[in-house]
């Protein structure tokens, strides 16, 4: 069969959708990064706070705090009453708090969810001792909470997180890692030779904002320096030690985009008024020593606009070029165990006294 000739049109087709290519991946060189890198920061004011009061009692205690809104949120801990000591969950309807489940024997230490359907808590089922032994994980699929795991051999725990696919992970005493697979809780291998408690978990997010890119685990580090490791494919690795030879260890960890490149922090706990905040940007690993003649850092976490905020026992400090800001003062004596910050809420969970209590401001 004789070649028919290539009409000129075809040819200029060809060379425009090339050209269009070229444009495109030419032009995504130098672009900033998606999701949060691109959002314009609102002005940025003093926080007016509202305690809310969760419960009152002896032992009380709330240890853990989550948003999936400003008008959905949950927290964990226990109390201590004339019915023995139970692990309570409460939930925030946008205007209070409710208890919303219990459990004797139990205290809950740790609460993470990726929708208002998909809930974990994790906790311990001795309330006394240094080291309790005694796993506990429920979770809420939008109908009720369903016991998960109830462990009374394992080490209690501490930190959780939960994850879009439907997994999790779990942080406890003595270096322990959980990983819930769809259908069951499974050990993972710690590397560390000393594995203190896991206090923290985060997942970096990725360009658009959804958590996908690596996965970090804070550690206390036994009475050492802090640890922090990272899920490398299947396995756990040490990404980072802490250099400071007085530091209790890692208690926070938190990462995002600022001035478009991912930073990670994560804030060790020394001896009062001391505390370190090392950073990860790029290919370094850098660090800002802290002083707050107010009380113990407890916890670091960031907005979405990659602002970074540690928050201590008299209020939440902004971390602006290597130093502290502080926002206005908590209005009430009180130690934060834990906070979630979504756009531009924050909400701190607290004991003050013998009561437990949820401080919210908005910035």
């Amino acid at each position: 069969m004789a070649k028919r000739p290539i009409r000129k049109w075809i040819l200029w087709v060809a060379v425009l959708a090339t050209g269009v290519a070229m444009w495109e991946l030419l032009g995504c060189q130098g672009k900033k990064l998606a999701g949060p890198c691109e959002v314009e920061r609102p002005p940025i004011r003093d926080p007016v706070w509202k305690v809310d009061t969760l419960a009152v009692g002896t032992q009380v205690q709330v240890e853990g705090v989550w948003m999936a809104s400003a008008t959905d949120a949950y927290a964990v801990g226990g109390l201590g009453d004339s019915s023995g000591h139970r692990g309570i969950i409460w939930r925030y309807d946008g205007s209070i708090w409710r208890e919303v489940y219990s459990k004797i024997g139990v205290t809950f230490q740790d609460v993470h969810g990726v929708s208002p359907d998909n809930v974990w808590v994790v906790g311990k089922l001795d309330t006394l001792v240094l080291r309790p032994i005694g796993q506990i994980a429920l979770h809420w699929d939008g109908h009720q909470w369903q016991q998960a795991l109830l462990d009374s051999s394992g080490r209690g725990l501490l930190s959780v997180w939960a994850e879009s696919d439907g997994t999790a992970y779990a942080g406890g005493y003595d270096g322990t890692i959980l990983h819930w697979d769809g259908a069951r809780w499974m050990p993972e291998t710690n590397p560390l030779p000393s594995q203190g408690p896991i206090e923290d978990i985060w997942r970096m997010p990725n360009e658009n904002g959804s958590g996908s890119q690596d996965l970090y685990i804070a550690t206390e580090g036994d009475g050492g320096a802090g640890k922090l490791l990272r899920k490398f494919e299947d396995r756990w690795v040490l990404e980072f030690a802490s250099h400071s030879p007085i530091s209790d260890g890692f208690v926070g960890v938190w990462g995002g985009c600022r001035d478009n490149q991912y930073v990670l922090e994560a804030l060790s706990y020394e001896p009062v008024p001391y505390g370190t905040v090392y950073r990860h940007a790029d290919t370094t690993w850098s660090y800002t020593a802290l002083r707050n003649q107010d009380g113990v850092f407890t916890a670091i976490r960031g907005d979405k606009w990659g602002t970074a905020y540690v928050i201590s026992w008299s209020g939440i400090y902004r971390l602006v070029n290597d130093s502290l800001v502080r926002y206005n003062e908590f209005p009430l004596s009180s130690r934060p165990t834990d906070a979630w910050i979504l756009n531009l809420t924050a909400m701190v969970a607290a004991t003050s006294g013998n009561a437990a209590v949820v401080i919210t401001g908005v910035f």
